[in-house]
């Protein structure tokens, strides 16, 4: 019943490392890492982060309007 621990260790120079020194990068070849600051992640021009594509309009009368004014979630296509 011991505590699990998740120690982050850097192979390179062979020691345990914060969580301040970690960042986040693009691993270009198995050797070369390209760094990615959080700045450049949030600032890339993402086509679908504030979009959302109208598939079908369907007639007035095929929807039950006992389902009118009530809430209605998207879902990625394939998971309904």
């Amino acid at each position: 019943m011991g505590r699990v621990r998740v120690r982050k260790y850097c192979e390179i120079e062979g020691r345990e490392v914060d969580q301040g020194e970690i960042g986040k990068g693009y691993q270009l070849t198995k050797e070369q890492v390209i760094p990615i600051s959080d700045e450049e992640l949030r600032d890339l021009p993402l086509p679908t982060a504030k979009a959302i594509e109208i598939v079908a309009f369907v007639p007035l009368d095929s929807v039950d309007p006992l389902k009118i004014g009530e809430g209605y979630y998207l879902a990625p296509s394939g998971l309904i």
